[in-house]
């Protein structure tokens, strides 16, 4: 029961950082075409 916890926070934290490393991945793309543009 403690082992299943603590996978699934452990997926939880993954999948957290993994949206949070894709937004910050958009938001640079995004500043540097904007960037591009202004060119």
């Amino acid at each position: 029961m403690v082992s299943l916890l603590f996978v699934a926070g452990w997926q939880g934290l993954v999948s957290c950082l993994v949206a949070l490393c894709l937004q910050m991945l958009r938001y640079i793309m995004m500043t540097s075409f904007k960037e591009h543009q202004q060119r």
